[in-house]
């Protein structure tokens, strides 16, 4: 259809200059047949476009990563005149999973298609028909238009949430006793001590009457406890690290995403509350049905967006003055573990286990030898790359800070 076109143009230059030159009117006659041809090709190309009505819906809005969704898009004509040769382009998840549909419609027509939704990494992603092409039968005329720039016209939106990995205990707790073999210490419910006494109320257990101090009073009293802080596991993750471009970087925010769902999911297992914070994020996830709460901590991980703006600094800054807060801290990042180490150590001298997970593309010999100096006293350091297995990385042992 290229050489068509040149050719095609090239006469009608032709047909004009031996009329100017020549004064023949059959020159004239056939430059005007040829450019009304043109003419009435780019006005048909111009109706098909915004003429053809259509339908595209997601088979799933919410999926797990590395399933399959669908994408059904129909075109129609309800029009009683052909459409000309269309080309669409259909967006996906990938960059380079871009699809390109070729038809033409006869009148009151139809056509469908089911295309498949690859989910390698998490996110929200717009999918859908992105440019429309039209073109004549001859390849005269080409005309192009972009859907998105149409003020009604909605790209279906489909979240990938990260997916979910059991760990047989918390990472780098080998070295603690309480936590060894992955037998987790629960905390109750109702904490730890109890600060005062007050009267027994109907429905209160049993179990919590104070003995003493009722047969003394000859009136039942109840123990009220205090709410141990220590039940809560920070996760921090640095939503403006380097993660590289494209789909690297989407890999290493999966990647990031996808230790924090597994170290979080065994936080709720083994009774521990769960604070997910970031730059310009700070949520708290009570461990009363795990299930839940942990699809919910999903959705948000999910919507996470990596955009390099801000500096965790900040928010482990605001953690570490947090006294006693926390029973342990992973924090996720691709920058070394001394980028943090005064939030780190503050929280380590405070009594919490602290436990610094790197990202990053590979694991480069250069930086497996000066790894042991971006290492602090006492804090537990792991490293996964893309293509690692998160279960195997997380809890292997750990190799722990020499001097600071």
């Amino acid at each position: 259809m290229r050489y068509t076109r040149i050719i095609w143009y090239s006469l009608m230059a032709v047909f004009l200059f031996a009329g100017l030159l020549s004064g023949g009117r059959e020159f004239f006659l056939l430059f005007f047949i040829m450019l009304f041809v043109i003419i009435y090709s780019l006005v048909l190309n111009l109706w098909t476009a915004f003429s053809f009505s259509f339908i595209q819906e997601l088979s799933d809005q919410s999926v797990v990563k590395g399933s399959l969704a669908h994408l059904k898009i129909g075109i129609y004509n309800d029009k009683p005149f052909p459409f000309t040769l269309m080309k669409v382009y259909v967006e996906t998840v990938t960059p380079d999973g871009t699809y390109e549909l070729s038809f033409n419609l006869s009148p009151q027509s139809h056509i469908d298609y089911l295309i498949p939704i690859s989910c390698p990494y998490r996110g929200v992603y717009g999918v859908g028909m992105t440019k429309i092409e039209t073109n004549d039968i001859f390849g005269l005329v080409k005309t192009r238009f972009d859907m998105r720039n149409l003020p009604y016209y909605r790209h279906q939106l489909i979240k990938i949430l990260p997916r979910i990995m059991e760990l047989p205990y918390l990472p780098a707790r080998g070295a603690d006793a309480k936590y060894s073999g992955g037998a987790a210490k629960r905390i109750s419910e109702e904490g730890d001590s109890y600060s005062d006494l007050r009267r027994y109320h109907p429905g209160d257990p049993l179990k919590k009457v104070h003995k003493p101090v009722s047969a003394r009073k000859r009136e039942l009293y109840v123990k009220s406890y205090d709410i141990p802080l220590e039940t809560t596991v920070l996760v921090a993750i640095d939503t403006g690290m380097e993660s590289g471009e494209g789909e690297t970087g989407r890999y290493l925010a999966d990647l990031a995403c996808e230790c924090a769902v597994a170290i979080a999911e065994v936080s709720f297992r083994s009774g521990f509350n769960v604070e997910l914070a970031g730059v310009d994020l700070s949520r708290s996830f009570k461990r009363k049905r795990n299930q839940e709460v942990l699809s919910a901590l999903c959705d948000t991980l999910a919507e996470l967006k990596f955009d390099r703006d801000g500096d965790l600094s900040n928010t482990l800054d605001i953690a570490a003055s947090k006294t006693g807060m926390y029973r342990a801290a992973y924090i996720i990042s691709s920058a070394p573990p001394s980028s943090y180490a005064g939030a780190l150590l503050r929280l380590q001298r405070d009594g919490c286990h602290v436990c610094f997970t790197k990202i990053s593309g590979e694991k480069s010999r250069t930086e497996s030898r000066s790894e042991s100096g971006n290492t602090l006293k006492g804090v537990s350091c792991i490293h996964v790359t893309l293509g690692d297995d998160v279960r195997s990385a997380l809890t292997e042992d750990s190799r722990y800070g020499g001097s600071g």
